[in-house]
């Protein structure tokens, strides 16, 4: 019409297939390359301790400085559970080679 070659719909609508499986085929190739690229986390082996541990009153009286006591030596707290009177306290570390 008008002197305007109109495209016929079945060659533009294979570009657009075509487009699209170029930018599919793009990121998986990218998100392949990101999984490949990232760093891996260190295999750590932890050196675990459980005590149970019985405080005074005032509740918690002495947990800040057992809890220091230890982070000085290496150790992380890692969970504590209140056992009646006292404390379950697990702690972790890096186990030394």
């Amino acid at each position: 019409m008008f002197g305007i070659a109109n495209k016929p719909r079945l060659q533009t609508y294979k570009q657009m297939r075509t487009l699209r499986k170029k930018v599919l085929l793009t990121l998986c190739g990218l998100l392949f390359l990101t999984g490949c690229c990232t760093s891996k986390p260190a295999n750590r082996h932890w050196e675990y301790r459980v005590d149970t541990v019985e405080f005074l009153s005032p509740p918690r009286s002495g947990l800040a400085e057992y809890l220091n006591q230890h982070a000085n030596e290496g150790w992380v707290l890692e969970q504590f559970v209140e056992r009646g009177n006292g404390w379950l306290v697990v702690m972790k570390r890096p186990k030394s080679k």
